[in-house]
């Protein structure tokens, strides 16, 4: 396969979502004399890693880019290279937090209750406990996601909290036997907040689970 061949073979394999073959081919390409069609074999291969999730490769693979478009003199290169660079940074700097967030959380499903909300007030004991309702999901433990979760719903309707409400609904959907009860009550809680954010939420949810809503206004 030429340089040029197998960058267009990358292309074609992006276009179709292959990443696999799109990372094939993106390295198979080499033409050192090229350092221009080189850059873009980095990019297709830097776009697919990215697609995998493989997020600590990609950002390599694109700062090779750039400093390939800058030794082919592609000023027009670098600006879109540096462009992909910067957005996998970002989504390598967003992993990072929430896998730090997640190992916070998971320490939340040994907190006692009581403990967990001592000296909180309002919203935040609810918010409290969704948070610790979703580590228990996480881990698998039905029955203590399901007693949190009823927990945190009683908080959020006492404090007037649809969000935590229904998210508290939404935790329990996700280890419930029967995912169209909670889902359901969530679906009621968002469409009487009129917050969009809680209704596109609870769609979601319902389409993953496979539960069809009903119109708003029956049920």
């Amino acid at each position: 396969m030429t340089p040029d061949e197998a960058a267009l073979a990358a292309f074609a394999a992006l276009r179709r979502r292959d990443w696999s073959a799109a990372i094939e081919a993106a390295e198979a390409l080499r033409a050192p004399d090229r350092p221009a069609l080189e850059a873009r074999g980095a990019a297709y291969r830097a776009a697919a890693l990215r697609e995998l999730g493989r997020l600590d490769e990609a950002e390599r693979a694109a700062a090779a880019a750039v400093q390939l478009a800058k030794r082919a003199g592609d000023v027009e290169g670098v600006t879109q290279l540096r462009a992909l660079h910067a957005s996998i940074l970002a989504g390598v700097a967003a992993t990072r937090v929430a896998a730090k967030e997640r190992a916070q959380d998971a320490a939340l499903a040994n907190v006692a209750d009581d403990t967990l909300i001592a000296g909180l007030t309002g919203t935040e004991r609810a918010a409290a406990l969704v948070r610790k309702a979703g580590a228990l999901a996480d881990v698998g433990d039905v029955a203590g996601c399901l007693a949190v979760t009823a927990r945190a719903v009683a908080e959020a309707r006492a404090f007037a909290s649809p969000r935590e409400e229904v998210l508290a609904l939404l935790c329990a959907a996700r280890v419930a036997a029967d995912p169209s009860v909670p889902i359901s009550a969530a679906h009621a809680a968002a469409d009487a907040s009129s917050d969009m954010n809680l209704v596109t939420a609870v769609a979601r949810a319902a389409r993953a689970a496979g539960v069809v809503l009903a119109p708003p206004g029956f049920g």
